[in-house]
């Protein structure tokens, strides 16, 4: 017996659809996601860009390499990989995954700022007492600030609270100090000699495990 065949309907109406088609192909627009929430945010490529490389003009974060450094950090980390698997620390499944050849870099990407945020937030106080200051704070560049000393350090005594075996903890920490340092990425293609542009950052923000650090580190303070 054939099972039923389930179809699926779009919520939106015909002219949105069109808007939607007109924006997905318009090259001189950037959409993304919204750093809170779920909003998509607009942009105009340009300016998108030109951010992008205003940030990455700060060569106390950020520094131009060549495309050659990707074949090394995959030999490096084939090391890592097979004495980390000679050390029953990964599985065999997790050492294949790391070894992987030809691969390509990660893309620098920009995340625009929910700016409603903290008007959404007062919305909800009810009573200012008189004399009240309101003030909202923002870490500028968090994540660079960080000595990746230090992160290691916070990430470390973490590990030692949660009673992990001693090479599992050392093989973890080697595999972060790895991402830390290994961290290059290409952004806007290629540049005026059609070569790409790879960037080595100071620390990687947009990988999972690395996004941790700076909470253990400032629980640390």
């Amino acid at each position: 017996m054939k099972a039923p065949e389930h179809r699926a309907f779009g919520n939106l109406s015909s002219e949105e659809r069109c808007a939607l088609r007109d924006l997905s192909s318009n090259f001189n627009v950037v959409s993304r996601q919204a750093d809170k929430g779920s909003a998509v945010v607009v942009m105009d490529r340009q300016r998108y860009i030109q951010e992008g490389y205003r940030l990455l003009n700060d060569t106390s974060v950020y520094q131009r390499t060549e495309a050659t450094v990707i074949s090394d950090i995959e030999r490096d980390i084939r090391q890592l990989a097979d004495q980390l698997h000679n050390d029953d620390v990964i599985s065999d499944d997790m050492h294949q995954y790391a070894i992987r050849v030809n691969t390509r870099p990660a893309r620098f990407y920009l995340l625009p700022k929910d700016t409603d945020d903290f008007i959404r937030r007062i919305r909800d106080i009810n009573v200012i007492p008189p004399g009240a200051l309101l003030v909202t704070i923002d870490v500028v560049a968090l994540y660079p600030s960080i000595p990746h000393t230090d992160g290691l350090q916070a990430l470390g005594d973490f590990l030692h609270e949660c009673h992990l075996p001693t090479k599992v903890v050392s093989g973890i920490l080697s595999m972060t100090d790895l991402v830390l340092k290994k961290n290059t990425f290409e952004f806007n293609g290629e540049d005026q000699s059609g070569k790409p542009i790879y960037m080595h950052g100071k620390f990687p923000t947009a990988t999972p495990q690395i996004l941790s650090i700076p909470h253990l580190f400032l629980s640390k303070l």
